[in-house]
């Protein structure tokens, strides 16, 4: 097309489309396609006749391609960031595995305080590993820590608990034991009695109570001392009532 239309053929064109959009529809289609170039003014005027049968058509055509084409960039662009994100974890656990232990709360970047009768408390260290902690989890983390374990507490005391009445009993027992010694048939009964309560604590505080205050002491000695029978003399064969 060496030649510029003139306003009428122009005006013909414009009108066989919708709008710019309509038109570029047409000009897709037309690469897709791989139709021969366009020769004059007045062959794209005769092929445009054809387009309002296609238009529908290439409309859906488009939109798909479209969206695929969307889809398929909005994939690459997550793979991508998901490739960022990974190589900024690789070079936070490189940089953080360089930083020597702490030695007040490890590699964790967080102290946690422990009491006999209370939840514990976490609270922020003050060496290098705070910053990767707060990279990781945020500026929230001793909070959260401090918040689960008040929330895991009435378990975690039940447990403690637990626990020291075991090493109690154990005391007692190797108290009451001693090297080259048997425990008494009391002390095995109790002995039964308290593991056989692992799951009723009061029961258990009970049994200590007892072992506290001596009562297997008291048991142990009122049960009597086993006496040996007196030996029976031999009888002289002469002196049986049995006739020899």
């Amino acid at each position: 097309m060496k030649t510029l239309p003139d306003q009428q053929i122009l005006s013909q064109i414009l009108a066989g489309f919708d709008g710019p959009e309509d038109f570029e529809r047409y000009v897709w289609y037309r690469e897709q396609n791989q139709i021969r170039r366009i020769e004059s003014y007045a062959w794209f005027l005769t092929d445009i006749k054809f387009w309002p049968e296609k238009r529908a058509e290439v409309a859906a055509i488009f939109a798909r391609e479209q969206a695929a084409v969307a889809d398929r960039e909005s994939r690459e662009g997550q793979y991508r960031k998901d490739e960022q994100q990974e190589n900024l974890k690789l070079e936070a656990v490189f940089r953080h595995r360089a930083i020597p232990d702490c030695p007040h709360c490890g590699r964790a970047g967080v102290i946690r305080s422990r009491f006999e009768a209370a939840p514990d408390i976490v609270t922020w260290c003050e060496c290098e590993h705070v910053a990767c902690a707060l990279e990781r989890h945020g500026n929230e983390y001793p909070d959260r820590l401090t918040a689960e374990a008040a929330e895991a507490w009435p378990k975690e005391q039940a447990g403690r608990r637990f626990d020291s009445q075991t090493k109690r009993f154990s005391e007692h027992y190797e108290r009451l034991t001693p090297p080259g010694s048997r425990a008494t048939p009391a002390l095995v009964n109790l002995q039964c009695e308290f593991f056989a309560s692992a799951c009723d604590l009061p029961k258990r505080e009970e049994i200590l109570r007892r072992l506290d205050a001596g009562e297997i002491e008291q048991l142990q000695a009122k049960v009597p001392e086993a006496t040996t029978p007196a030996p029976i003399p031999p009888q002289n064969p002469k002196e049986s009532i049995w006739p020899m």
